[in-house]
């Protein structure tokens, strides 16, 4: 497996978020780990060599840290070492705990990188804890995943991938793949001298009432769980200035989208994602429906009738101080197949009592009636906005839920599964459908990790923070 980073030289990072803190972490691994903390670290108590009570492992000690160069002190610190293979990374792993002020933690790494360590790469912490065969790639994805989660329910997603399951499924999988494209090579190589009947048919009845039916399950489960590992789409639509803008910037708590009175100021579609009550959701600000003579504008307009139908719920918002128009009639109609929460903004203007009443097309959708600029009953809006998507907020599939490039994989290996049995049951074409096996084979590979080049690890590991 190309690796993309040398191997078996120590590398060093900072592993806690800047910023100050309580605490900060320096994490060691490699070979001369031990070495260095040796060199860097006075144990407290005064009297005791350096290497008093870090020798024994996955023992916290209390001392100082100090330059290689002019001993002079760092900061007061707890020492971990803990030896590989039970180890993060599978090698010698030392962590060294100090504050977490950003000058003290910075100091701390200079003095690791003096005493002979390597400042480390994003991910080169996990990438070594799987070359070193302590976990797989579906595993190592997974740390990224849970660190990225955007809802409980992604969290626990990501834990359970990280425990192996999704890895030991597609791995049992293999083999079973494995298993019958060695039945069919016999069939092939072997007819002559095979007293029984041959069977490649029966393969083919096999893989697709069997494997298939599997591996389009697991797909399914990233499917249903997508909006909580991804974020749910909200597209947030209406005619210009009904506050669609303004709308956004108050969910989201800060400024994220410029506001004007002018008519058609976004034109291009802005995404914010905002957490509510739990629920992962990433809200675009879309160009105002209507028709327009600027072609930049009209593309703005193309661009978002084409982003709806990514949306998982639209906000139809319509300007309650000027009623409902001919426009909102328009959109309404055009809207008619999709799932939306209708918000009647500028209630602010509006006399008590003299709130717009939707036409009957409407009345299944919804209605939320607020005043952006005011925060009048934003909390109402925010309620209906979570309801929209919590059904489903746990389920028994979470167990197999593969991420966004496992799930294309995933898709790659039962189409050809799919091409091998069509092959086999229309009687004839093993030769071809062992080649589809091989290759679907191969998108197992890819998921495990299994013979992969660096760019595609690299791709993998991009993700990763320095640290980790």
């Amino acid at each position: 497996m190309a690796t993309g980073f040398p191997i078996g030289d120590t590398i060093a990072a900072i592993a806690t978020a800047r910023g100050r803190g309580a605490i900060g972490i320096v994490k060691v691994s490699g070979p001369d780990a031990l070495r260095i903390l040796h060199r860097l670290f006075k144990p407290s108590g005064g009297g005791g060599s350096a290497a008093a009570g870090v020798n024994e492992a996955r023992r916290l000690c209390h001392g100082w840290i100090r330059h290689p160069d002019s001993g002079e002190r760092i900061d007061e610190v707890l020492a971990v070492w803990m030896p590989g293979p039970r180890s993060y990374t599978g090698e010698d792993v030392v962590e060294i705990h100090g504050h977490g002020g950003g000058q003290a933690l910075t100091a701390l790494l200079e003095a690791v990188l003096s005493a002979g360590a390597r400042l480390a790469e994003a991910g080169e912490f996990t990438r070594r804890a799987l070359l070193n065969g302590r976990i797989d790639l579906t595993q190592a994805e997974a740390v990224a995943d849970l660190i990225d989660a955007r809802s409980q329910r992604a969290l626990r997603i990501a834990g359970r991938r990280l425990e192996g399951e999704l890895g030991r499924q597609v791995e049992a999988m293999r083999q079973e793949l494995l298993d019958v494209r060695a039945r069919i090579e016999a069939e092939i190589d072997f007819a002559e001298q095979l007293e029984e009947e041959s069977d490649l048919q029966a393969l083919g009845v096999l893989i697709r009432e069997q494997m298939a039916p599997r591996l389009g399950r697991w797909i399914a489960h990233y499917d249903a769980a997508r909006g909580y590992l991804e974020g749910f789409k909200v597209a947030v639509v209406g005619r210009p200035n009904v506050g669609k803008s303004s709308l956004i910037n108050r969910l989201a708590k800060k400024e994220r989208v410029i506001v004007t009175e002018i008519p058609g100021t976004t034109r291009d579609l802005v995404e914010v994602s905002v957490n509510l009550g739990g629920m992962p959701l990433t809200f675009t600000d879309t160009a105002g429906l209507h028709e327009s003579r600027d072609p930049v504008e009209r593309i703005g307009i193309q661009r978002t009738q084409r982003y709806l139908d990514e949306c998982e719920l639209v906000v139809f918002m319509v300007d309650a101080a000027a009623g409902i128009g001919a426009q909102d009639l328009c959109i309404g109609e055009f809207l008619q197949q999709r799932k939306v929460l209708v918000v009647f903004n500028k209630m602010d203007l509006v006399a008590p009592g003299k709130r717009p009443k939707p036409p009957e097309s409407w009345a299944r959708w919804p209605v939320a009636a607020i005043s952006a600029r005011c925060d009048e009953n934003l909390d109402e809006l925010e309620t209906l906005l979570v309801q929209a998507f919590e059904k489903g907020e746990e389920s028994a599939d979470d167990d197999i839920v593969p991420n966004l490039r496992q799930r294309e994989l995933l898709s790659g290996c039962l189409e050809r599964l799919n091409a091998a049995a069509e092959r086999l049951e229309a009687g004839g074409g093993g030769e071809l459908a062992s080649i589809e096996l091989a290759e679907a084979v191969g998108c197992l590979d890819q998921i495990l990790g299994r013979r992969e080049g660096s760019d595609v690890m690299d791709q993998v590991f991009r993700r990763f923070c320095i640290g980790k």
